[in-house]
């Protein structure tokens, strides 16, 4: 096993954990304070990136040959929040914090995001 497979693969597993962990505080709240998260067809948007969270902690552990977890669960876990993170600079305020004082969850989860598609792409180098 190379060097960087072992890394991109414990980096996709840190990045899908810490997003579970963000995802699930900000869905705690959103259930119990309300209109915190917004919902796209009547779905909170955190709970579809928390699912997208899971998936790719799956694939991360699994690592399937094929790529519908990654799909399933990279899509809406790496592209809603740049989504977030771009109405948070349209319009600062937008997203708020799971954590009392923390900074915007529209700040963190791209951060994830992005640790987690370099993890992928350290995972495929690897595997060649």
């Amino acid at each position: 096993m190379r060097w960087d497979y072992s890394l991109g693969r414990r980096g996709l597993v840190s990045a899908s954990g810490a997003g579970i962990v963000v995802t699930t505080a900000r869905v705690l709240h959103d259930m119990r304070v309300g209109d915190v998260c917004p919902e796209i067809v009547g779905i909170p948007a955190c709970a579809i990136v928390m699912v997208g969270h899971l998936l790719l902690l799956a694939y991360a552990l699994r690592f399937p040959k094929g790529s519908g977890w990654l799909f399933g669960g990279g899509v809406p876990a790496l592209i809603l929040p740049f989504f977030g993170f771009y109405q948070e600079l349209l319009r600062p305020g937008w997203c708020k914090s799971s954590l009392p004082g923390g900074i915007p969850d529209c700040y963190l989860l791209p951060a994830i995001s992005v640790l987690a598609i370099v993890s992928f792409i350290f995972m495929r180098l690897g595997r060649r």
